[in-house]
């Protein structure tokens, strides 16, 4: 072997810290420095814009985080001390600062960046004054509401609150329902559901919501409230994360055109007793056209509502017991429920609707008696249809109700941990921004924060300067008989700017006068932009109103990106009409083959549009209704498959499927991949691409198909991070002289505490296998082997990631990598996988004690078996001798080698439970490296491309990735796999990739919108360039 410490300093080097200082002389230039302001809110608000281990992610790319001090936030000040934050309370240092809710006044001064939830872009009264504190103090504004992705007006939005809304809207809705039924006389076990806010955290909710469902399994149901049927409108995150409650108790899901005959079928025996009924509804089952057809085109519903009326109150409420209301509603729209219509019904002797929880807590909106929003420690009350009065304390008569305006807050951990993730990605270009010298000069930041600044320098920006006509026109809201005509504008109004052309344009008659009425400003659907509506009102004589109209209406006309409709009419009716669009929309089948822990990220990201249907394929049914869970009940199914033994069956599901993703062992791949070229069907896989696979490329172009691998962690993200830099390099003429890779799938620092450093989420096998492979890797020209039985003895300390003491280890034969990438005049390349230092040298030990051996043994314990291994005399002790046989062994540090020898009990007299000590060893490691329910994992990952460029000069690419998974959810590996392997289907299944063959994502077209798409699921990196 070569010794290769000194060389090793490049391949290992030490990360450079980010320095706190502000070179720039613009306003707002990011100085590296971040302020999380305590929230004042509420006494209730205990959330937090990010978690502390996000925190620690920033202090470890080298920002600095300053944490006001709160006690009743539910992350402690000393949690944000020990992840690196200094606690106090001056954030005046600060170029960011960052909240969840409206920052006070006395804190929002100086040219300096802020980014909250300001609620100002619908010129909302009780925000204005601190609107116009902002733009006198020239501050720079940014809010999460008008954060999409990509920056695009017609994408949904990236960081908020709205699953865990529904999450705990449906929770607290529960034990109001139990309070609701126990008033008329019903003990159920509703009433052991205590509320949101009472948990420690979503697991322990789920906990006992899965106990309740097990008391309502076997204790049934009271016979005079069967069935009792759950409602949900809506089709959102606010309404997926209520059902995913929902789903937790014994349930079912219907048809809403099965309740009328849901009675029956229960009495009958067709459907069970002791399960709950779940119903979504949806436009079509709320609303009917006036002459009785029922709606077939939401888009025209959405442009032309008035041609619409009710339908929910005569032909579904009567059968609901319970609603939870999640939907979007506004004034053009039928109601779903109105005072008279909830009145009539009940007059009728129908009483079953027992319960609503107006998770979209619209006063006066969608539910029309919904009269108040309720405070988190008095959250429900009684609404009675009788007398259109609401009384304070649940009775025996009338409508339970429940509007808690600030629900997410209930959740505080959870949901701070969901919009962390989702805010990480976008705050490190801010914190590095070199500032602006005009109010758009915007260049240096992402889309999705480009158009989340609503003001700088002391202005609005141009997108957002509507708002101030809005203030100035709504204390003229109300009709006037001075009103001559009304003019109705639909459209894109908002994200062509027509609005501010149309105002504009208004502004410059002055003879005539003009109000906004009716102001209709909706978001965007996941699936399409939604038009807006305004109502604009125009006093004037009739022969300049008409000139007006006609002027404005062929400005709109000039604006084609608007799809603007304008009608105008002189009388004081209003008779808007505008032009309907249809649109068709063929779901997308996509055929998910596994249920493993990879897939629910999957499931999640796909779950996200309206047009895919997605069909679970494994022999655990179990586990894919629960990956179900994550999707709308009518975009997702279950098929039994049992792999490699239904090969016809798995031929029948991929010829009706567009793209198959593979999650099952990599030996399957090449099986599928015969199904997918015989049915022309995409394919998509996160391994590597095997010879068997390779050799169908031919076979895969001529069927024109696209087979996408690789696309997890490592291999994967690994591959596109280290080609964009390559790529970076060669398209400014340089060569490529060395590369680093390093990856490891590791405990959370926290969770780290055992001698190995290690533990396991899944069979430790194929971690002992690996550590037994041999590795090939270049450095400074030479070729470095090492055998096999030496792989644990070449771990080296790794600095890559200062706060923590991580050591490399090759991995494999990494020139194959030479000729992939292009670099074949790179003097160094080496892949290497990090663990924890200590890692190597006790699996090394045990390794060196022949428990890596896969033959069978004959020894009845682990005293036994070491003993046989171990030559003892009776002059020393066991320990004496087993020190000195590890010394032997060439175990560099046996004292840290024997304390993990006696952590995991080799030297006790407990019997052997296999046959081959190789499969005991497996199973010990497998009982005492488990995640407790608290813990979680972490992924890191490092890369370094250095390349010569032509003028002589070094330069050093580096990325960073550090992901945390969250208990009780995601690990962060199966995060980072399944999120990157959704992200490759959308791309191939939307046509994206029109490109046959068998594929890895090493090249632009693939791995620059991968990287995109991924960050929106919150895994995130830095990527440096310095000079060597």
């Amino acid at each position: 072997m070569i010794q290769v410490n000194r060389s090793l300093r490049r391949v290992f080097s030490p990360y450079r810290q980010l320095l706190h200082r502000d070179l720039s002389t613009k306003p707002y230039a990011g100085n590296g420095i971040l302020g999380i302001v305590r929230e004042e809110f509420s006494m209730w608000e205990r959330r937090s814009p990010l978690c502390p281990h996000h925190v620690t992610d920033l202090t470890n790319q080298g920002f600095k985080v300053l944490v006001q001090p709160c006690n009743k936030r539910v992350f402690t000040n000393r949690e944000y001390q020990e992840a690196g934050a200094i606690v106090q309370d001056d954030l005046s240092e600060a170029g960011l600062v960052i909240g969840v809710k409206q920052i006070q006044t006395k804190m929002l001064t100086g040219e300096r960046n802020f980014l909250f939830f300001s609620h100002t872009i619908k010129a909302q009264p009780g925000n204005m004054a601190m609107l116009d504190h902002i733009l006198k103090e020239k501050c720079r504004l940014f809010d999460y509401e008008c954060i999409t992705r990509n920056g695009s007006d017609t994408e949904p939005r990236l960081v908020a609150f709205g699953k865990y809304a529904g999450i705990a809207g449906m929770i607290d809705g529960l034990q109001g329902l139990g309070q609701r039924l126990l008033a008329e006389g019903y003990s159920t076990p509703f009433l052991n559901v205590p509320t949101s806010h009472m948990y420690q955290n979503l697991d322990h909710a789920r906990y006992t919501i899965r106990n309740v469902g097990a008391q309502i399994e076997n204790g049934g149901i009271p016979d005079g409230l069967t069935p009792l049927v759950f409602g949900f409108t809506g089709a959102g995150n606010v309404s997926q994360g209520a059902q995913s409650i929902f789903t937790l108790l014994p349930h079912e899901f219907i048809k809403p055109e099965e309740l009328p005959h849901l009675k029956e079928m229960i009495l009958s025996g067709k459907k069970k007793a002791n399960k709950l009924y779940g119903v979504v509804f949806s436009a079509e089952h709320m609303v009917k056209k006036k002459d009785g057809s029922p709606l077939t085109d939401k888009r025209h519903y959405y442009d032309n509502a008035e041609e619409y009326v009710g339908r929910f109150h005569e032909d579904y409420m009567p059968y609901v017991s319970f609603l939870a209301n999640c939907m979007y509603w506004d004034f053009h729209f039928p109601r779903l429920i109105t005072k008279q219509q909830i009145k009539d019904l009940r007059a009728s002797g129908n009483k079953n609707l027992r319960f609503i929880s107006d998770i979209s807590c619209d006063p006066g909106g969608s539910i029309e008696f919904l009269s108040k929003c309720t405070p988190i420690d008095s959250p429900f009350y009684h609404y009675i249809p009788e007398t259109g009065k609401d009384i304070d304390h649940l009775t025996a008569d009338g409508v339970g109700m429940l509007s808690v305006e600030i629900l997410p807050t209930e959740l505080p951990r959870d949901a701070s941990e969901h919009f962390g993730q989702a805010l990480m990605p976008l705050l490190p270009p801010l914190l590095k921004s070199a500032g602006s010298s005009t109010p758009t000069d915007l260049d240096d930041l992402p889309a999705e924060m480009k158009r989340a600044c609503i003001a700088s320098h002391g202005e609005l920006l141009p997108k957002w300067r509507y708002i101030s006509r809005l203030r100035q026109q709504k204390s003229s809201l109300s009709h006037s008989e001075e009103v001559v005509a009304s003019l109705y504008l639909s459209g894109h109004l908002f994200d062509s700017g027509l609005i501010n052309s149309v105002l504009d344009e208004l502004e410059g008659f002055p003879d005539i006068k003009f109000s906004l009425s009716n102001l209709d400003v909706r978001p965007n659907a996941s699936s399409h932009a939604v038009k807006s509506r305004v109502e604009i009102q125009i006093t004037g004589s009739k022969e300049r109103v008409k000139e007006v109209c006609d002027h404005l209406t062929s400005i709109a006309e000039g604006v084609s990106a608007a799809d603007a409709d304008v009608t105008a009419d002189t009388s004081t009716k209003s008779t808007s009409s505008s032009s309907a669009e249809i649109r068709v929309m063929s779901p997308r089948r996509v055929l998910l083959l596994g249920s493993g822990r990879v897939c629910a990220p999957v499931v999640k990201m796909l779950g996200e549009h309206e047009n895919i249907h997605v069909t679970i394929a494994s022999d655990v049914e179990s586990q894919a209704r629960d990956l179900m869970s994550h999707m709308h009940p009518s975009r997702c199914s279950f098929a039994s498959l049992r792999m490699p033994d239904d090969d016809n069956k798995l031929d029948q599901l991929v010829h009706a499927t567009d793209i198959v993703i593979s999650l099952l062992p990599a030996t399957m791949h090449a099986k599928v991949a015969e199904h997918a070229i015989k049915h022309k069907s995409d394919m998509v896989t996160a391994s590597y691409v095997s010879p068997d696979m390779r050799k169908l490329d031919e076979r895969v172009k001529a069927a024109g198909i696209t087979i996408l691998n690789e696309v997890g962690l490592d291999p994967g993200i690994d591959h596109m991070m280290i080609m964009k830099a390559v790529d970076e390099i060669h398209s400014r003429g340089g060569v490529v002289e060395e590369l680093t890779s390093l990856c490891g799938g590791l405990p959370d620092p926290v969770a780290a505490d055992n001698p190995l450093r290690y533990k396991f989420s899944w069979s430790p096998k194929g971690v002992l296998s690996a550590a037994q492979n041999p590795a090939r890797y270049l450095l400074n020209g030479e070729l470095i082997e090492v055998p096999g039985a030496d792989l644990l003895k070449s771990g080296r300390p790794s600095p890559r990631f200062p706060t923590m003491r991580l050591e490399a280890l090759p991995n494999r034969d990494s020139m194959v990598y030479r000729d992939l990438y292009g670099i074949s005049q790179a003097r160094s390349i080496c892949r290497g996988t990090l663990r924890y230092e200590g890692w190597s040298n006790a699996m090394y030990a045990l390794k060196a004690l022949n428990l890596f051996d896969p033959t069978n043994v004959s020894c009845s314990s682990w005293a036994e078996l070491i003993t046989k291994v171990v030559p003892t005399s009776s002059a020393k002790s066991m320990d004496d001798a087993l020190a000195g046989y590890l010394k032997e062994k060439g175990v560099y540090d046996v004292p840290a080698a024997m304390e993990a020898i006696h952590w995991l009990g080799l030297l006790d007299n407990k019997p052997l439970d296999a046959g081959s000590a190789l499969d005991a060893l497996c199973g010990l490691l497998e009982s005492k490296l488990q995640f407790s329910d608290s813990e979680k994992d972490m992924v890191a990952m490092f890369h370094s491309v250095v390349g010569r460029m032509p003028d002589g000069t070094v330069e050093e690419h580096t990325s960073r990735l550090l992901a945390f998974g969250i208990p009780g959810g995601d690990t962060a590996m199966a995060a980072t796999v399944g999120y990157t392997t959704a992200a490759a289907t959308e791309l191939v299944l939307f046509g994206k990739l029109n490109k046959p063959g068998v594929l890895i994502p090493i090249t632009s077209d693939v791995y620059n919108p991968l990287l995109d798409r991924i960050q929106t699921a919150g895994i995130t990196w830095t990527e440096n360039v310095s000079k060597v």
